[in-house]
């Protein structure tokens, strides 16, 4: 028999409330994780476009008026997840980057950047990504939001006359 007394004034939890606090923490450092990847899993190894893609929207619209095609706009940020869904899976679709190389103007706007308040506000930007189709004047010719590979190739196929 033993003579030690316990003299803690706490009770020690309990097997349950002990593999609940764990559940909780592999929660959060499952999230935690999740997060990363979202944001840096095209710098770890995920896909990424081969589009070269302007900063500018007026070197778009420059570029629009010299040859006649029309611009495409990513609205989009580093912490969006569904932006960075489409950043690694339907931007660098070998046929999409095709379409975009051959038919547009392709400007990626990062909405925490500077100078794009102004043309978030022009076009209406309330959730990201946002994705438009713009004429050389920068009337819109049609808008999208968050898209498959294959929902993006049928909104870059579809007449650009269409609103």
């Amino acid at each position: 028999m033993s003579n030690v007394m316990d003299y803690s004034l706490s009770p020690r939890p309990s097997q349950r409330a002990v593999w609940g606090r764990r559940a909780v923490v592999l929660l959060v450092c499952l999230a935690l994780a999740m997060l990363f990847y979202q944001v840096y899993g095209t710098q770890l190894g995920g896909k990424s476009d081969n589009i070269l893609w302007l900063k500018n929207l007026d070197d778009g619209f420059r570029q629009a008026r010299q040859t006649g095609k029309p611009v495409l706009v990513d609205f989009s940020a580093s912490w969006c997840p569904p932006c960075q869904e489409m950043k690694r899976s339907a931007w660098p679709d070998a046929r999409v980057e095709q379409l975009v190389k051959r038919d547009y103007i392709p400007v990626l706007l990062d909405v925490d950047g500077s100078g794009t308040q102004v043309p978030a506000q022009r076009y209406g930007v309330e959730f990201i990504p946002a994705v438009f189709i713009l004429d050389a004047q920068g009337n819109i010719l049609r808008r999208g939001q968050f898209m498959s590979k294959d929902q993006l190739l049928a909104f870059l196929r579809a007449d650009k006359h269409a609103g």
